[in-house]
């Protein structure tokens, strides 16, 4: 996964699946869901433990919605302690300034990772 988003990361396994259905192989979901789980980054260690072992074993959109939901969790605890850490300080503008930069990053990035279709929904870019 590494630096990947969730979205992103999800969109390329996607693209691999339509790949490899494309050139006539049999693709399991549960082969899929394990290559989706062997390739979390360490921060989804836990989480990639939970999955293994749920039963019954989940298919890709509900892997796919752990992940996203854990990747919001851990952006929001990271802000959280960056608040607690200028509160601490005192330093409220600084806090302010760096909030409003990781909202810009944050909405840059998934901005970038879609695509309006032309029904007007709105699906994953192709990377």
């Amino acid at each position: 996964m590494g630096d990947k988003t969730a979205m992103s990361y999800f969109s390329n396994i996607d693209s691999i699946i339509t790949l490899l259905n494309d050139l006539g192989s049999d693709v399991s979901q549960d082969d899929v869901v394990t290559y989706a789980i062997n390739g979390l980054s360490d921060k989804y260690g836990c989480l990639a433990q939970i999955i293994a072992h749920k039963e019954p074993f989940p298919d890709l959109s509900i892997v796919r919605s752990m992940v996203s939901t854990e990747e919001m969790r851990i952006r929001n605890m990271c802000i959280h302690c960056h608040f607690e850490e200028f509160t601490r300080l005192g330093d409220f503008e600084c806090f302010t300034e760096f909030a409003a930069t990781e909202l810009a990053v944050l909405e840059f990035t998934e901005f970038a990772e879609l695509q309006v279709s032309p029904d007007s929904q709105f699906k994953a870019s192709p990377d």
